[in-house]
């Protein structure tokens, strides 16, 4: 192996070959894959390279959010044998992978009166306002022991719309025309080969849409908590059902795959809750205020604030990145919507405060979804200047 001597700043020199070298790590974005790529000045720089990703940033990757590393490997003990505890970080630039600004919309699009909806405007003014990706619902709808596709056509024609106009598309699947709680099923049973058999093959149909990010499942601990089961139940169901999903999905969908989870995910057992971070891409949390709140600024701060970094912490320590997978302001439940006084006065302050909770959460998320239904950013006095701060929110992310 050939040797090469490298001139430092204070004019000393050191051989790089068998006892240090430099590799440099760059992340980067590849369709809807985050790439890690990894290489050395001479071969013992790659093969550090590759300990160091095994034992300090596989188990961090959330923690890994710039675009590159330049790290070095000293051989401290003079063994000749690359260790992770001999290799430091140097150098880090920041990333220019593109954070997903979610325009969420789920089932709204498919209701009659909103048809059509993807005007040339309306995607000129989303684009403006930041939003680089569009969250859609595949409506389900459970007929004998067969989940139903409701919206295919539609879907499918908005999909092909949106990809024309550049946009990444997020697909969910409901498990009723309506929200998780509403959806009532027979049993635990025919549910789950009902729903695996519906997202397996809807998954990979929209694959060759090209659609980038799919949900196996989407707040279901709300189904399964709104269904009279007891406790045990609803975890036993959660550890089995939700990485069955996510494994379903994997067999024929190449994209990332994004978990939401709502707040019921703190009344399971530490078991269940590890469930949903088996193989995902992206950890999602629905975060909101309803319509029937009227809580104080203070109160506001300590739900985003707390709520986010909860999330962020927990997300980290499973090492899965993490993104605000909705914030709503009043029941995105009810379209067209009836935001109470409450919320067309704090609007904006609320909003705010839930950009700044999520800037400071740590570790940074990897995107942030908003639900706009078509309504937030008409909604007086404060729909103008709200779209205008997910515009400066979005230039920070």
């Amino acid at each position: 192996m050939s040797k090469r001597t490298v001139k430092r700043s204070n004019n000393s020199t050191f051989r790089i070959g068998s006892k240090a070298d430099y590799f440099v790590v760059q992340i980067y974005m590849n369709g809807s894959r985050t790439i890690f790529s990894i290489w050395g000045i001479e071969q013992t720089g790659t093969y550090a390279g590759g300990v160091y990703f095994c034992d300090v940033i596989h188990p961090n990757l959330s923690a890994y959010t710039q675009g590159y590393y330049i790290c070095k490997w000293t051989d401290f003990n003079n063994d000749g044998i690359q260790q992770s505890d001999e290799i430091t970080v140097v150098a880090g630039g920041e990333s220019t992978r593109t954070a997903m600004k979610v325009l969420a919309l789920h089932n709204a699009p498919y209701q009659q009166q909103r048809r059509p909806l993807f005007t040339d405007e309306y995607l000129a003014k989303m684009k403006e306002t930041g939003f680089n990706t569009v969250h859609l619902a595949l409506i389900a709808e459970l007929q004998g022991s067969t989940y139903v596709a409701l919206n295919l056509d539609r879907l499918y024609e908005d999909i092909v719309r949106l990809k024309q106009g550049g946009w990444a598309i997020w697909v969910a699947p409901t498990y009723c025309r309506g929200p998780p709680m509403n959806a009532r099923i027979p049993s635990y049973t025919v549910f789950k080969t009902a729903f695996l058999d519906f997202i397996k093959t809807n998954a990979r149909d929209l694959q060759s849409y090209g659609v980038e990010y799919f949900s196996a499942h989407s707040e279901v601990e709300m189904v399964f908590a709104n269904q009279g089961w007891s406790s045990d139940e609803v975890n036993k169901n959660v550890i089995e059902f939700v990485p069955l999903a996510v494994s379903t999905v994997r067999q024929v969908f190449s994209g990332r795959i994004i978990t939401r989870m709502s707040g019921v995910i703190w009344t399971l057992s530490a078991e269940a809750v590890d469930a949903y971070f088996k193989d995902v891409d992206i950890v999602g949390y629905d975060l909101g205020l309803d319509g029937s709140e009227s809580p104080s600024e203070e109160n506001v701060r300590t739900i985003f604030f707390e709520g986010y970094q909860k999330f962020a912490t927990l997300a980290k320590g499973k090492h899965v990145p993490w993104m605000v997978g909705e914030y709503w302001q009043y029941s995105v439940f009810d379209i067209p919507g009836n935001p109470t006084d409450y919320v067309k006065q704090n609007e904006l302050r609320n909003a705010q405060i839930a950009f700044d909770a999520y800037l400071k959460a740590t570790p940074r998320g990897v995107g942030f979804a908003w639900d706009d239904n078509f309504t937030t950013f008409t909604l007086q006095p404060y729909g103008e200047a709200t779209r205008q701060a997910i515009k400066n929110f979005f230039s920070q992310l």
